[in-house]
């Protein structure tokens, strides 16, 4: 086996390009019989920075930039989703939902082109089972944070300024991951910060004149539009003709469609 580090410039490169794919120094360098330090070497003489700590530590593939820019609908819809039923702790990015709602958690997975453990936890507040994942990723941290979403969002979360054409697609995302219809009168409901409420009130009268009022219970506000005509609005506006929404509440929205 090799010992010394004068390797030629193609099989640096060759070591570098392992690297960035995610490889560490050792693997990297181990096609070519050399050690993690070769690697190491190449790295400095061809100015490549090394990873963080952090980064170096990183069990799972995800898009850590994932919302750096939101503009198409499934970011807008994530980013809706997240804000409303997400949780951001110490750069730990976690979502948790029912285990009925597992394939939506995949979708969640899918779409951050992520291989992160789906993990079954048993919550004793409640007394029901839960699917959940979660990766640390500052970079999605202070992505998220530009966009209203903090460590304890429940007291501080506020509304994204979406443009015009990715509204509808935010906004659902917001009442799949903390409100919904209702199956048994026509109904949509959301809760969240008044910030939030404000900003769907705002949204939802685009469609529709509406008298509702949000009702404040302790520190979590809510809002909800009943009467056929104005659910049907709203149920066209959030869920007609997309191509990602939770699917149980998708079929909800359907069945006030007229």
């Amino acid at each position: 086996m090799p010992t010394g580090y004068n390797t030629s410039l193609p099989t640096q490169m060759a070591m570098i390009a392992n690297y960035r794919a995610g490889k560490t120094c050792a693997e990297a360098a181990a096609p070519f019989s050399l050690c993690a330090g070769a690697c190491k070497l190449a790295l400095r003489r061809n100015g490549v920075a090394a990873r963080s700590r952090v980064e170096s530590q990183r069990v799972f593939k995800v898009d850590h930039r994932f919302f750096q820019h939101v503009d198409c609908e499934e970011k807008a819809y994530w980013l809706g989703f997240f804000t409303a039923d997400g949780c951001v702790y110490n750069d730990r990015i976690q979502l948790t939902l029912s285990t009925k709602d597992r394939g939506h958690l995949e979708r969640w997975r899918n779409a951050l082109g992520s291989d992160v453990t789906i993990r079954e936890v048993f919550n004793e507040t409640k007394s029901v089972w839960t699917v959940s994942t979660a990766f640390k990723s500052k970079e999605m941290a202070d992505d998220l944070a530009a966009l209203g979403v903090h460590p304890r969002k429940t007291y501080s979360a506020y509304p994204w300024a979406a443009p015009q054409h990715l509204a509808r697609h935010y906004w659902r995302g917001a009442v799949d991951g903390d409100g919904g219809l209702s199956a048994a009168r026509p109904r949509v409901f959301f809760c969240g910060t008044r910030a939030m409420i404000d900003g769907f009130v705002e949204f939802a009268l685009t469609s529709m004149p509406s008298r509702a009022r949000p009702v404040a219970r302790g520190c979590v506000w809510s809002i909800q539009f009943g009467g056929r005509w104005h659910v049907a609005a709203l149920a066209r506006l959030l869920y007609n003709d997309v191509t990602v929404a939770l699917e149980r509440k998708r079929l909800l929205a359907q069945h006030w469609m007229w």
